[in-house]
């Protein structure tokens, strides 16, 4: 083989391996686009099952805040109570969904 067919085969090789490389990154920006549009959906579910009992306690806190009939406060205390335990099963059951969609 002469110098000639020599550097022909190497730059025919370089291309080659561009073209691997390039359909490899395709790939990899592919999967992660689609991990990133994965997650995104998932923080809006959260956002969306979350925001109404969030708001809730708050609103029951800064009510229990401001009242002064202990009959009231502990109907509000049970109903913040109540809303923590939707949120937290909530929160576990969407990081489960998430985590075994994997």
């Amino acid at each position: 083989m002469d110098k000639n067919e020599t550097k022909k085969t190497r730059i025919f090789d370089d291309y080659a391996s561009i073209i691997v490389d390039n359909e490899r990154i395709s790939a990899e920006k592919e999967n992660a686009e689609k991990s990133a549009g994965e997650k995104m959906r998932l923080l809006l579910h959260m956002n969306y099952e979350m925001l109404p009992h969030i708001n809730s306690v708050l609103s029951l806190a800064q009510m229990i805040k401001t009242s002064e009939d202990i009959g009231e406060i502990k109907r509000n205390a049970e109903k913040i109570d109540a809303s923590s335990r939707h949120l937290l099963t909530l929160i576990n059951n969407l990081i489960d969904q998430y985590f075994n969609s994997k």
